[in-house]
């Protein structure tokens, strides 16, 4: 099944409420790593690197949740690559 969007808010919703790519069962955790890491290569390939210096609030894009969860991840990720 295709699925198409209309809107920044309905990539969002269908991003934030995805599961598997089945559509039912289990929580496919390796296939939303996968997502985030094509969104980071997203930002490397279209995201000019003086962004990051220019905006001065990209930290206001996460709840402080998200920004605990994403630190957590880095250090998994670190320490995988040890």
């Amino acid at each position: 099944m295709k699925q198409t969007f209309n809107s920044f808010e309905e990539l969002e919703h269908y991003l934030k409420e995805w599961t598997n790519f089945g559509g039912d069962g289990i929580y496919d955790s390796v296939g939303i790593i996968l997502l985030l890491s094509a969104c980071f290569r997203n930002i490397s390939t279209n995201c000019h690197q003086s962004f990051f210096k220019e905006c001065d609030d990209i930290a206001s894009f996460f709840s402080e949740e998200e920004f605990m969860y994403l630190k957590e991840l880095v250090l998994a990720i670190e320490g995988d690559r040890k």
